[in-house]
């Protein structure tokens, strides 16, 4: 099936309203913790995500309240494990600052009103071309071991000396999916 290509418009379209979705639901968990228990899973919820931001961990804990432990897709390929196919991701906003360009003499482009901070502009702190995206994490219960896959003498199901007709078969008894 052949993808058509979005114009750079609808693109960015598109993208603005992954973020306003994520940012409704967002501030409908923040509502939802109002009392003293849904309170107490969000600060659980923050001491084991402590590397995100509060509102990110807002996110998860409504989109997964479960996950024990949150990763990108290659985090997870780095540490061994391979997101399982199908599986939908924890969507969490992620700022990304547009890179200083530099002008013609070589030198690069500094708001006059800052001259430190040369991606800063004078509306409101972000530089121009700054952005807020959806990315996708996914939780450990998403993944699953590519290190450790099981063998034919470590599973328990299979006979010894049994030949499977079929590789699909063989890897369903063995608890491969």
């Amino acid at each position: 099936m052949a993808r058509i290509k979005a114009t750079p418009q609808e693109a960015q379209e598109r993208a603005q309203e992954k973020v306003r979705e994520a940012l409704t639901l967002l501030e409908q968990g923040i509502g939802s913790i109002l009392d003293g228990e849904s309170f107490a899973r969000y600060l659980r919820c923050l001491s084991r995500f402590h590397q995100y931001s509060v509102s990110n961990v807002g996110l998860i804990l409504m989109q997964r309240p479960e996950a024990a432990k949150v990763a990108g897709y290659k985090a997870w390929q780095t540490l061994g494990r391979q997101v399982r196919k199908g599986e939908k991701g924890i969507a969490i906003l992620v700022p990304f600052v547009s890179r200083v360009r530099e002008g013609e003499a070589g030198e690069t482009a500094r708001n006059p009103q800052n001259p430190q901070n040369p991606a800063e502009s004078a509306a409101g702190g972000q530089g121009e071309g700054d952005t807020i995206r959806v990315v996708s994490r996914f939780g450990v219960g998403a993944t699953c071991s590519i290190l450790s896959r099981p063998t034919a003498s470590r599973c328990p199901n299979r006979q010894p000396r049994e030949r499977s007709p079929r590789p699909r078969t063989r890897a369903r008894r063995c608890g491969i999916r």
